[in-house]
């Protein structure tokens, strides 16, 4: 009985040590998604506030035109 306790004590112990390993797997694929993320969010609202100033001196041009 004291052998089925270690034995099942060893598998709980295993499947804790791989569930620790898949959860800080897992938390290291999302912090990299996070800076992904974050990157891009930073690129598009560049690329929109070059867009819209690009679309403000066409307009400001088009006033000016004869």
């Amino acid at each position: 009985m004291l052998e089925r306790i270690q034995q099942r004590d060893a598998a709980l112990q295993g499947a804790k040590e791989e569930l620790e390993h898949r959860v800080q797997a897992r938390t290291e694929d999302l912090q990299k998604e996070v800076v992904e993320r974050k990157q891009a969010e930073t690129e598009m609202r560049r690329a929109k506030e070059t867009a819209e100033g690009a679309s403000r001196a066409r307009r400001i041009s088009c006033q000016h035109e004869p």
